[in-house]
């Protein structure tokens, strides 16, 4: 494919520099919003910093992003790609860990949030659809509760949710 180091290296350097860039445009989007206030655009910068605009299939990492009675955060996201089959849960709820760190600061607004995933799926058939497979729900007291700062296990969030349903597809 590539027919000296040099353009090894020019692919390589070209591809960091896109993704830096595409990390920083998801920063600058949380340093432009007040994340102490919740918000649709609080939501939002949360989770693009989180895991990027972009999901699998070139989809938009966010379905819906809405505040339903003025303090519980609904998240309907589409999932990464995976990575591996076995190890797509523990993908989503490092994802979902990323996200409830940047949603600490809109505890004292937010009284709960409900993150829902959805993947894509292909049957025998070809016929692809999106279908929900992790919904996990938190409030405020719990994202308190958690000490991000000392060590954290993502998958501590199964048993830590106020919430958990997963998909026996993935679990």
């Amino acid at each position: 494919m590539f027919k000296n180091n040099k353009t090894k290296v020019l692919v390589i350097v070209v591809l960091a520099v896109i993704i830096i860039m595409l990390f920083n445009s998801c920063r600058d989007e949380m340093d432009k919003v007040d994340m102490t206030k919740l918000s649709v655009s609080s939501l939002t910068a949360a989770v693009h910093d989180a895991i990027g605009k972009e999901a699998s299939d070139d989809k938009d990492s966010i379905i819906q992003a809405k505040i339903v009675d003025g303090t519980d955060a609904v998240l309907e996201l589409n999932g990464p790609l995976a990575i591996s089959e076995s190890k797509y849960k523990k993908q989503l709820l490092e994802a979902t860990e990323n996200i409830i760190r940047n949603l600490q600061d809109t505890t004292e607004e937010m009284e709960s949030v409900k993150i829902i995933w959805y993947t894509s799926f292909t049957d025998d058939y070809g016929e692809a659809s999106n279908e929900k497979v992790m919904t996990l729900k938190f409030y405020s007291e719990t994202i308190d509760e958690i000490d991000f700062d000392n060590y954290f296990d993502s998958e501590n969030l199964e048993t830590v949710s106020d919430y958990y349903w997963v998909d026996p597809i993935i679990d």
